[in-house]
């Protein structure tokens, strides 16, 4: 899970040659409560990444036949909070 600024990303690796074998991702609007300010809710932040991960499971099983709730072996999430 790469969890950016202005969207949410979830890549799906092959653990054994590192390949990218798919990817999904979901952009959102960000709330400007006061000059200066940025603000994403969580609930959005939730959902962009559950809508990604869906997205990558569907392709994974589709063209890869990978179940990813049985096959998945490690989820690392990415985060920049400083822009």
């Amino acid at each position: 899970v790469d969890q950016g600024t202005s969207s949410s990303r979830f890549v799906l690796y092959d653990v054994e040659s590192g390949e990218r074998l798919c990817a999904a991702q979901r952009k959102f609007d960000l709330e400007h409560p006061q000059p200066g300010w940025a603000e994403v809710s969580g609930d959005v932040l939730l959902a962009s990444v559950r809508e990604c991960m869906d997205e990558v499971a569907g392709v994974a099983r589709d063209a890869y036949g990978i179940d990813v709730a049985r096959d998945v072996c490690a989820i690392c999430v990415t985060n920049q909070r400083e822009t």
